[in-house]
């Protein structure tokens, strides 16, 4: 009696052999991915990056090179890069809320735990970028999933950016409103941002009170 197969048969010779031949971690051109560790796989990308196939995104995190990111993307991309439970704040949260017009990282902001921390600052670099990484996660009410990854909201990144880089709040800013950014949300972010360091001076540069506060 013949038995049935719960795997669908190949619908052309010509799809079987393409089935047998390609290689069991093949990726999708379209969505952000790194190359394999091996040398063959790194050249395949250097060589497809220079024939205008894909694009770098961040790193060495490549995509097919007519593919526009938006924030999923963006962050897609870091996650392929960082450990699991990193917090991205600051300037690389705003590359990731307000887009390229920002500039790619060429270091990564991060905030984790310890002793994941510690590895990342020993180490140094992920995939071929600079990173900092911090150990003073911000709160909850000021992070959000942003596809695999967990981003401070964009009230919270403008703030902290305000803190940090202050020469590019006004920048950081615009392209944050422009991504959709309530600017009522700022309030609520320096609340729960008192204690942090430099936050009086990001208040009085983004012109901002603290929730509560008389102006």
């Amino acid at each position: 009696m013949p038995t049935s197969s719960s795997s669908p048969s190949p619908s052309s010779p010509r799809e079987h052999l393409r089935a047998l031949l390609r290689p069991a971690d093949v990726v999708d051109p379209a969505l952000p991915h790194r190359p394999g560790p091996g040398a063959p796989q790194r050249w395949a990308v250097e060589r497809d990056v220079r024939d205008g196939l894909l694009r770098r995104v961040v790193g060495d995190v490549v995509v097919a090179a007519d593919v526009e990111l938006g924030p999923c993307g963006r962050a897609g991309a870091l996650a392929l890069l960082l450990p699991a439970g990193a917090v991205v704040i600051a300037s690389t949260a705003a590359w990731v809320h307000g887009g390229g017009g920002l500039g790619v990282p060429v270091v990564l902001e991060v905030a984790l735990a310890a002793p994941a921390a510690r590895r990342l600052q020993r180490d140094g670099e992920c995939g071929g970028v600079a990173v900092r990484a911090t150990r003073s996660v911000p709160p909850a009410q000021d992070v959000v999933d942003v596809g695999p990854l967990r981003v401070t909201t964009p009230a919270r990144t403008l703030l902290d950016v305000a803190r940090t880089a202050p020469q590019r709040a006004t920048q950081v800013r615009r392209a944050l409103l422009e991504a959709g950014l309530d600017p009522a949300e700022l309030a609520a972010a320096t609340t729960t941002a008192t204690g942090t360091a430099h936050v009086r001076r990001a208040r009085r540069r983004l012109a901002v009170s603290p929730e509560g506060a008389t102006p």
